[in-house]
């Protein structure tokens, strides 16, 4: 695989490096200790990567409004001298040829989700050249083993332009397979590999602080899922949503997803799956202020993880 050109949709940022190297941290030492001080003073159940802060400061993303309000908290610093108030450019002169890359992505991934629902509907699509005549069990095996290929990359080094690019031409070509109609038992496998696909797009907008599109991707998903049969999928993928709403502090839908999730699949999750959905509960009831209720739930978390048996845990859809 060869090297991949940068795609900066916002000028570099000095700013934020040059606050960083002041503290003598690495990217990675800074990203952990923002982390640890947003889920300790600003109740966010967030976990900032190195390599975010590093397309932070190159401009290839811009935080998120509570990583702004974090990182203001977190140096002292404001907004301006951390270089975070730099808006998106609206013209091409500056940067012509990255802001046509990154309009590139977006209708990318537009495109994506609008054939993967078109595809749900049971609507057949015009063959292509890459797309195989004949669907088969070896084809829905290959397409499981990219995802999983692209998840272990994600969790290992972080979300990056080219890796974001690379599960969406996965999830476009899983739809275009749809498209040609498989029979029914090797349709609903298809569907539901197409869903933990889907999930893993999800994951890397949010690790890239695309939450907008990592929302559509979880809805997409979760249709996917249930299309396929798969509650217990369909579950894990409500979790995560709920999970992604604590980062943006939208607690009352947290709790809305988390309920959702256990009237739909309660009894497909481990206890160890358990433990954490009642820690996801903790931090929204802090994020509230309903401190009893977030002490309650904690206690459930450790009683579901006394329970839990280490054995079990599962590495693999059901993390994203």
């Amino acid at each position: 695989m060869g090297m991949h050109r940068d795609v900066a949709r916002y000028p570099p940022n000095p700013g934020l490096p040059q606050a960083r190297l002041r503290t003598g941290w690495s990217q990675d030492e800074f990203a952990e200790r923002l982390g640890t001080f947003m889920r300790t003073e600003h109740k966010c159940n967030v976990s900032p990567s190195g390599n975010l802060v590093g397309m932070w400061e190159r401009g290839e993303a811009r935080p998120s409004r509570h990583y702004r309000n974090g990182l203001v908290a977190f140096t002292g610093l404001p907004e301006q001298q951390l270089g975070l108030s730099v808006p998106l450019p609206t013209g091409r002169q500056s940067w012509p040829a990255d802001e046509e890359e990154a309009d590139t992505k977006r209708r990318e991934m537009l495109t994506s989700m609008m054939a993967a629902g078109v595809a749900l509907s049971g609507f057949p699509f015009p063959a292509r050249g890459e797309v195989p005549d004949r669907i088969t069990p070896q084809h829905i095996a290959e397409l499981r083993r990219l995802t999983g290929m692209y998840r272990s990359s994600i969790y290992q080094r972080g979300a990056d332009a080219q890796l974001q690019r690379g599960v969406t031409r996965l999830l476009e070509r899983a739809t275009l397979m749809l498209g040609q109609v498989p029979p029914e038992r090797i349709r609903n496998n298809l569907l539901d590999a197409s869903a933990d696909c889907a999930g893993l797009a999800a994951y890397a907008c949010r690790d890239l602080g695309q939450h907008e599109w990592a929302q559509r991707h979880y809805l997409l998903a979760i249709q996917a899922a249930q299309a396929a049969g798969d509650q217990a999928l369909a579950g894990h993928l409500v979790v995560r949503m709920a999970g992604h709403n604590i980062e943006l502090a939208r607690p009352d839908d947290v709790l809305t997803y988390l309920e959702a999730a256990r009237l739909s699949a309660r009894s497909s999750f481990t206890h160890g799956e358990l433990s954490n959905q009642h820690s996801i509960a903790a931090w929204a009831q802090a994020q509230t202020g309903n401190a009893q209720d977030a002490h309650r739930e904690t206690g459930l978390a450790e009683e579901q993880f006394a329970a839990a048996d280490p054995g079990r845990y599962q590495s693999g859809r059901h993390l994203t």
